[in-house]
């Protein structure tokens, strides 16, 4: 534990059933500045991991092709060069297409980028948010990370994405966006406050 106090960490794998201390303990105890990737191999833990805020949960036997899409993820959130070339759509420059067409049962909507508020992650599908109204489409986050332009949508936490020029107001845990009161993570802070220009609040 001194050790890690001292050292300057910036992604720990950090395996949950240790000897003395299980890594949701030590994660609790030492709250670390370290973006965490949780390794295991029971599911049980995945519903508690998630709820602390870690960056992705790997499930041993653990693959190499799964523990690169995993440093990738962290590398993508920190602007960082990937490690591979990861298959993913370029996102559209807004002078050129502002826009996209999104699927609702079986209807194709046009949503302008400038009228999305938030999205929000429901798994495999996503809840979009607009001054005007919602839709539920089949398509995860992390589509939406890449599709949008990257420069004013930004991942807060694991669960959602947001235009930055519709933030109202932000704190240490939170970001206010018209009505909604949504949950800033840990491992997100960073970047956010970075792309949004403004201090971090201490």
């Amino acid at each position: 534990f001194n050790w890690m106090q001292k050292q300057s960490i910036d992604l720990l794998f950090l395996d949950i059933q240790m000897p003395n201390l299980t890594g949701i303990d030590f994660l609790k105890t030492m709250k670390p500045e370290a973006a965490v990737i949780f390794t295991t191999a029971h599911r049980d833990f995945a519903v508690e991991g998630y709820e602390l805020e870690v960056l992705d949960y790997l499930l041993k036997p653990i693959s190499f092709k799964r523990t690169l899409q995993a440093v990738n993820r962290y590398l993508k959130i920190n602007r960082q060069q990937p490690y591979t070339v990861q298959e993913t759509l370029p996102a559209p420059d807004p002078s050129e297409n502002g826009f996209m067409f999104l699927k609702e049962n079986k209807k194709m909507i046009k949503v302008y980028f400038d009228d999305i508020l938030y999205i929000q992650s429901l798994k495999d599908y996503s809840r979009i948010f607009t001054r005007r109204q919602r839709i539920v489409t089949a398509k995860n986050l992390l589509y939406f990370e890449n599709r949008l332009p990257q420069n004013q949508f930004v991942r807060i936490h694991k669960s959602y994405l947001v235009a930055l020029s519709k933030v109202n107001a932000y704190s240490n845990s939170s970001v206010e966006i018209y009505e909604s009161n949504l949950p800033l993570g840990r491992t997100y802070k960073q970047r956010f406050v970075q792309l949004i220009g403004k201090e971090e609040i201490s």
